[in-house]
């Protein structure tokens, strides 16, 4: 892609400013020299970050056992199934930001979320909360749609957790979901 004000070289870091003044820092390489400006990501690096979380997209069902790290903000794209053989264990301190109405957990393996059991990692504070959220949310893991906070969350902005299948567990603990129903 070709800036408009053509710059040819990369940008590494930068902010956005949201309508209260807070500033919101991401990095990534990009092609757009005036990106805290004109909004113009071109971005030659996947992802970048913002708000010093890094932005995983998950599109795809999770058929092995898997752990979402501290640090990252996972945005769901539509309803994700944990298959019936896998676990997902989420660390404290992350972020699930649901991207629409439609997404959702559908649950038929095993979904983990436990602050001080075994699965949780020694490195990570057990303070920190586990949020699942919309992708409009702002207060959670900054401006991750990159919409300036034009975009106010609301109730039903993403869907469910549908949990399935005999003998299946759900452990969660220390928790905050936002704005689901839907």
């Amino acid at each position: 892609a070709v800036d408009p004000y053509g710059f040819t070289g990369t940008t590494t870091s930068g902010y956005d400013t949201d309508s209260s003044g807070k500033k919101y820092y991401w990095t990534g390489t990009t092609t757009d020299a005036w990106a805290s400006y004109n909004k113009g990501y071109l971005w030659a690096t996947n992802p970048p970050t913002f708000g010093g979380y890094n932005v995983i997209d998950v599109k795809n069902n999770i058929a092995t056992s898997t752990t979402w790290t501290n640090g990252n903000v996972y945005v769901v794209h539509s309803r994700i199934g944990i298959n019936s053989k896998a676990t997902l264990t989420i660390e404290p301190g992350v972020i699930v930001k649901f991207f629409d109405y439609l997404s959702g957990f559908d649950v038929s393996g095993n979904l983990v979320i436990d602050r001080g059991g075994p699965a949780a990692s020694s490195s990570v504070p057990k303070t920190e909360k586990v949020y699942f959220t919309s992708y409009s949310d702002d207060a959670v893991g900054g401006d991750t749609n990159g919409d300036g906070g034009a975009a106010k969350p609301a109730m039903g902005d993403w869907s469910y957790f549908l949990i399935q299948g005999e003998g299946k567990k759900v452990t969660m603990d220390y928790v905050e979901i936002h704005y689901g129903g839907g």
